[in-house]
């Protein structure tokens, strides 16, 4: 965090979240989320950032691909969204909790950077606002940097 406002810039850059916003307000949590089960498994993340009480933000960093990748990281993700409210709390739908996934490795995607949400298959119509993954693939970025103008 001695760097936060170049995390806010990626973060912002990435998101679409206004800088301003992010570099006042970005927080650095416990990256550890809380276990419900006993037999759950152990959840620890990278980074897990909050942006006062709008954004929770799970940065994960993959340095290469296995099976299980995206189930792990989606129920990190679901996981702190289930623990964001607190017995009591009224749900509040301006909440958003993203994930931003830095992925060090080469994959199918032609893109640099996908944005995901939960849609409905037929119509494309949008299930909830309040989860957003972003998948930004360092090697598609490092390719462009040195083809591209």
């Amino acid at each position: 965090m001695d760097q936060e406002n170049v995390l806010g810039k990626m973060i912002s850059d990435i998101t679409g979240i206004d800088y301003e916003l992010l570099k006042d307000n970005l927080v650095l949590d416990v990256n550890e989320i809380s276990i419900s089960r006993k037999n759950e498994k152990f959840k620890r993340c990278d980074f897990i950032l909050r942006v006062k009480d709008y954004n929770i933000i799970n940065l994960e960093i993959n340095r290469q691909s296995h099976t299980g990748l995206i189930v792990k990281n989606l129920s990190y993700l679901f996981s702190l969204f289930s623990t964001a409210f607190n017995k009591g709390d009224a749900y509040n739908d301006n909440l958003v909790v993203m994930q931003i996934n830095i992925n060090c490795f080469k994959d199918n995607n032609i893109k640099a950077l996908s944005k995901y949400h939960l849609r409905e298959d037929d119509d494309n119509r949008l299930y909830a606002k309040n989860l957003v993954i972003y998948d930004l693939n360092v090697v598609k970025c490092l390719e462009l940097y040195y083809n591209e103008e």
